[in-house]
């Protein structure tokens, strides 16, 4: 009998230390990551999205609350180091930012294996939904901002919903093999289901 090896297809985490210290990525996986408003979360899975699609994977970075263009001007004012008082009053933003910005942005719109997608507007951001988006682009790796403005059922408490549709995900990215990289946002104040 010949010995026969199926592997996984593998993810970046995008750098040599999480590669050594984090479990990879694989086809399979629900991984959430939960942290604090404005604690770089987004930014973090952005990077990880661009270097998986650099190395030729077929990236979905699916926003619930910008879409393209929105996602675009995010990160490309962050690259560039435009605050959001600059961003506010874009006349005390100088040429160097200006041209940073403006670069990032066209390198974003170029990365041939990363598809940004906003979560259409007037549509309820149900899992059959995402999930519908998802099997639309047919990615190798997606990652979902956020967790939190996936719909929710009413009379049913948060903690319930929240298994529910980590469950539904779970489910999703192991029929498909798929791995699904979830933001979630800490609530303050709240740590029912945590």
């Amino acid at each position: 009998d010949k010995d026969v090896f199926v592997y996984d297809k593998m993810f970046t985490w995008g750098t040599d230390s999480f590669y050594c210290t984090i479990s990879a990525i694989l086809a399979h996986h629900l991984i959430m990551l939960i942290g604090d408003t404005g604690a770089g979360k987004t930014t973090f899975c952005f990077s990880v999205a661009m270097k998986n699609a650099i190395e030729g994977k077929k990236v979905l970075f699916l926003s619930l609350e910008m879409d393209e263009e929105e996602i675009c001007t995010r990160f490309a004012r962050s690259y560039a180091g435009i605050t959001k008082a600059e961003w506010r009053d874009k006349k005390t933003i100088n040429e160097t930012k200006k041209s940073a910005f403006n670069r990032k942005k066209q390198e974003l719109k170029g990365v041939q294996n990363l598809f940004l997608k906003g979560f259409p507007k007037g549509v309820e951001a149900l899992t059959e939904n995402i999930f519908a988006i998802i099997l639309e682009v047919n990615p190798d790796l997606v990652f979902i901002d956020n967790f939190d403005l996936i719909a929710k059922a009413s009379g049913r408490s948060e903690y319930d919903e929240q298994n529910r549709i980590s469950g539904e995900l779970m489910r999703f990215a192991q029929t498909e093999r798929v791995p699904l990289i979830v933001m979630h946002h800490k609530k303050k104040g709240n740590t029912e289901g945590t």
